[in-house]
């Protein structure tokens, strides 16, 4: 029959503290999340019943897992997560949402809260603040542990499973499709420089512009603005109109191609006659909106599923090694208003 193991006996296999045991165990923040994450490991493993339920430790699975995104009020990161967490209860599998507002310290807070739950794997997409600092050690731990997936902000310095856009090649498409119409003085905008996102998205722009100039590049000049949050956007935006001779704009996510749109409406701007706009995202804003946007969808649902898909592969295996899989989800352009028509060469 066994026993019941007690708080004692876990501090002795630990190596802590009766009282360092209890307070992991309630999730207290004084216990270092390495700590807890020890001390948890055992208690599952040796079947202590005050832990969360009896049923999830008998099973050593909680049969949950836990979703962090940087915000909700983005229609991307809403329907990832709705993508996400559908396919989860198609798996049986119970969603912990939360949102970390792009703080680091958030975002630590709510690893943390995952552990006291016991979930059995996570998803992430990393935050801004996070992804400013390079910080990724709180992370790091909880892999230790449990298989963890990130999607669509991603970094390079961790070994785990990745699932995002390529966005190299959307940035790319979005460019040739600019100049396929005739647009020549074409500058990438970004408001999210320290994200991953808009790395990629910057360096499949620069390195397109390479590959046309060195075709000839029929006069094309390009250049890339990078802002910190979209606050400062039209102060911005009206100096460089002033300064530099714009035909195009490709903006690296939906609220700054939602606030040019406005402001060169409301400055006198016809779009797309004078200036083209390609932004990334697909809301029904973008469509409803007059001139309606060309937008790169970025598939944020099934980017949601895809990662649920591959997070679920790794519960149902032991967790062996650094090994990881990097997934690219293609893009689709859906051209709308706010680009002119490609211009058809003719022989004459």
């Amino acid at each position: 029959m066994g026993y019941d193991i007690t708080i004692k006996e876990i501090a002795e296999m630990a190596g802590v503290s009766s009282s360092t045991v209890s307070k992991a165990l309630n999730g207290s923040p004084e216990i270092s999340i390495g700590t807890r994450l020890h001390i948890k490991r055992i208690a599952i493993k040796k079947g202590y019943k005050a832990n969360n339920t009896a049923r999830a430790l008998k099973s050593k699975r909680s049969g949950s897992i836990g979703i962090i995104v940087p915000e909700i009020s983005s229609s991307f990161f809403s329907r990832m997560v709705q993508g996400a967490a559908s396919r989860a209860k198609e798996r049986g599998l119970k969603s912990y949402i939360c949102f970390s507002n792009e703080s680091f310290k958030i975002e630590k807070k709510l690893i943390a809260s995952f552990i006291d739950h016991s979930v059995d794997g996570l998803i992430i997409s990393l935050s801004k603040q996070t992804q400013n600092l390079g910080s990724y050690d709180h992370i790091a731990e909880l892999r230790k542990y449990i298989p963890i997936v990130m999607v669509d902000r991603v970094c390079d310095v961790m070994e785990c499973d990745k699932v995002e856009l390529d966005n190299i090649e959307a940035s790319k498409s979005a460019l040739r499709h600019l100049v396929s119409t005739g647009c020549r003085n074409i500058v990438f905008l970004t408001t999210i420089k320290p994200t991953s996102v808009s790395k990629n998205r910057m360096y499949g722009f620069k390195e397109e512009c390479k590959t046309l100039k060195a075709a000839g590049g029929n006069g094309l000049k390009a250049k890339v603005v990078e802002m910190n949050g979209s606050d400062e956007l039209e102060k911005r935006l009206g100096n460089l109109l002033q300064k530099d001779f714009i035909d195009a704009f490709i903006i690296a996510d939906e609220l700054a191609t939602i606030k040019t749109h406005g402001y060169l409406q409301r400055n006198g701007y016809k779009i797309p006659q004078d200036i083209s706009i390609i932004g990334f995202t697909n809301s029904e804003i973008s469509k409803n909106i007059y001139p309606s946007l060309t937008m790169i969808s970025q598939n944020a649902e099934q980017l949601g599923k895809r990662a649920l898909d591959v997070l679920a592969l790794r519960m149902t295996k032991s967790w062996v090694g650094p090994a990881c899989r990097q997934i690219k989800i293609r893009h689709k352009m859906i051209i709308r208003e706010s680009t002119k028509q490609v211009k058809v060469k003719t022989n004459t």
